[in-house]
């Protein structure tokens, strides 16, 4: 399938009034998405002593096994997985929480309609 001439006309003439060349549109990346080890602090400051409480030390493991990683190339099935084996190796105490939604705190998008998403997605960064 080719494209219409006239469209393609039109789309040159735009790129033209707006001092865009095709090249240029393909030769510079879109902006980078942080790192977790980037992101993360940005995270705990906006957490209350609650979360941070709650949440701190699963934020701890994900900057260690994940730290380096950008924020899109951290799938849902990572998180999962890094769920299962937190849950695998817990100790079991009498306050423990291993019931059906063991593992919200550290796999959220559980529990959302829209799963998989990479972690991009679920902190914003990524439209899907």
């Amino acid at each position: 399938m080719s494209a219409d001439p006239a469209r393609v006309a039109a789309a040159r003439q735009l790129l033209s009034h707006l001092g865009v060349t095709l090249a240029g549109l393909q030769a510079e990346p879109g902006p980078r998405l942080p790192t977790l080890t980037e992101y993360l602090p940005r995270v705990v400051a906006a957490a209350g002593s609650g979360a941070r409480r709650t949440h701190g030390t699963y934020w701890n493991r994900m900057a260690a096994v994940w730290g380096e990683r950008a924020l899109d190339a951290i799938a849902a099935s990572d998180i999962e997985a890094m769920q299962r084996q937190i849950a695998a190796t817990a100790r079991s105490r009498r306050n423990s929480r291993s019931g059906p939604r063991f593992g919200v705190v550290l796999a959220p998008h559980k529990v959302s309609p829209q799963r998989p998403r990479p972690l991009g997605s679920v902190c914003g960064w990524l439209s899907a």
